[in-house]
């Protein structure tokens, strides 16, 4: 039996093709732009983490000055590292997922947590960041 929620789902490319993430990571192909250069193969591990953290009532809320700042940084902080990932930013905290080579997304859990630096403001440092 279907549903109306079966009937409305659309697919992202026709059934039994590809999406371009299956096929960037399926040919080795560079997922940066649309050339499809090769990317050079090394056996270094990938990583995924997940994180969070909501201001409490009462706390500081961060204002809009504040929030740009924290984008343009963390944007800067990932194209440095390499690590992709989607995160929102909002005056009530902060709630991402970043991925990239292991090695690079440590180097990005540190400099988010970091007590000194562009995210401090955050106060990250408590926070569990799941693997």
């Amino acid at each position: 039996m279907t549903t109306r929620t079966d009937e409305r789902r659309q697919r992202r490319v026709p059934k039994g093709t590809c999406d371009e993430f299956y096929f960037e990571k399926n040919t080795k192909k560079c997922c940066c732009c649309s050339c499809r250069c090769d990317v050079v193969e090394t056996d270094e591990p990938h990583a995924v983490v997940l994180f969070y953290r909501y201001i409490s009532h009462g706390e500081r809320v961060l204002n809009s000055t504040t929030l740009n700042a924290l984008k343009t940084s963390l944007e800067n902080a990932m194209l440095d590292l390499d690590v992709r990932g989607k995160i929102r930013l909002s005056p009530e905290g902060i709630n991402g997922t970043a991925a990239g080579k292991e090695s690079r997304v440590k180097q990005f859990e540190r400099e988010m947590k970091s007590t000194k630096g562009k995210f401090a403001i955050l106060e990250l440092q408590g926070v569990d960041f799941k693997r």
